[in-house]
C-alpha cells in the first residue's frame, strides 16, 4: 500500500509478459507506477509507449450493399443475401467521453417548457393534411413510402408546386422565397417537367434538379435557398463520406 493510494501489478511473470496494471494514487505516483510497470513488461524500453498510448481497434467486415456489418469474414451477407460483398475494415470506437455537461443535457422544468403549438402549412391536400396532422410544419423532414407505381411522384409534385404557389402566405414573399426545389434521383428533368404540364399544375417556381451526390444537393440547397425540398427517391442518394452503395442503411 502506497501512502498517496494503492497500487498493484500481477502477472504471469517475464515469459509469458502478460500483467494488468492497477492504479489509484495521486497524478505524479501514477505517472511512475505505470512507468515502473511498462518497463517491468518490455525491460528493454521495446512497445512502452504502445502499452500506454495504444488505441483500441475491432476489425469488422462490412457489406458494400446493404451496409451491415458482421465480426467474422462470410462468403454472403447475412442480412441481404448479397455473394462476396464483406469488406474487411476497422471498426470506429469513440474516445474518452467529455464530462463538459452541455445546456441541452441540464433538466428544466415541466411548467417552463413552450406548449405553443406548432404552426402548419396545408399542403392543398385535405387527405394528406390529415395525415400529417393538419399539414407540414417548418423544419421538418416527412417521409413518403409505398409500393412502385402507386403515384409517390405525382403526389410530391402537386404538392411540391401547390406550396410554391401558397409560400407567400407562410410570411414571406412570394416573389422571392417561394421557390421550391424537386430533386431527382431516377428521373430525367424532361420526364419531370412532363409529369407536371400532364398534371396542369403551375410550375414556373418549382426548380429541377437532377442529381444523387449529396454533397452537390446541399450545395445548391445553399446557394438557392429554397423553401421547399423534395428528393425523389432517398434510395438512389449516396454521399463521398461512405463507401457503401446507395441507398444503403449505411
Amino acid at each position: 500500500m502506497h501512502a498517496s493510494g494503492w497500487r498493484a501489478k500481477s502477472g504471469a511473470g517475464p515469459c509469458c509478459r502478460r500483467y494488468v496494471v492497477a492504479v489509484r494514487s495521486s497524478p505524479s505516483v501514477r505517472n511512475e507506477t505505470l512507468d515502473t510497470a511498462s518497463q517491468d513488461i518490455f525491460p528493454d524500453g521495446e512497445g512502452r509507449h504502445a502499452l500506454i498510448g495504444m488505441a483500441k481497434q475491432r476489425i469488422v467486415y462490412s457489406c458494400a450493399q446493404c451496409g451491415a456489418s458482421t465480426p467474422q469474414w462470410r462468403g454472403q451477407c447475412p442480412d441481404c443475401g448479397a455473394w462476396n460483398s464483406l469488406v474487411e475494415s476497422i471498426a470506429e470506437t469513440g474516445g474518452a467521453r467529455s464530462r463538459t455537461t452541455a445546456a441541452s443535457d441540464r433538466p428544466i422544468v415541466a411548467s417552463s417548457v413552450d406548449l405553443a403549438p406548432d404552426t402548419r402549412v396545408e399542403t392543398g391536400l385535405s387527405e394528406l393534411n390529415r395525415v400529417l396532422g393538419g399539414g407540414l410544419v417548418a423544419g421538418a423532414v416527412v417521409l413518403v413510402g409505398g409500393e412502385p407505381g402507386i403515384g409517390k411522384s405525382t403526389l410530391l409534385l402537386q404538392v411540391l408546386a401547390g406550396l410554391a404557389g401558397a409560400a407567400g402566405s407562410v410570411g414571406a414573399s412570394a416573389s422571392a422565397d417561394a421557390r421550391a426545389l424537386y430533386v431527382t434521383g431516377e428521373e430525367s428533368i424532361r420526364q419531370v417537367a412532363l409529369r407536371a404540364k400532364r398534371l396542369q399544375v403551375a410550375a414556373d417556381r418549382v426548380q429541377l434538379l437532377a442529381e444523387t451526390r449529396v454533397e452537390a444537393i446541399l450545395d445548391v440547397l445553399a446557394r438557392e435557398a429554397p423553401r421547399i425540398v423534395v428528393v425523389d427517391s432517398i434510395q438512389t442518394m449516396f454521399t463521398d463520406a461512405l463507401q457503401s452503395a446507395p441507398g444503403s442503411v449505411a
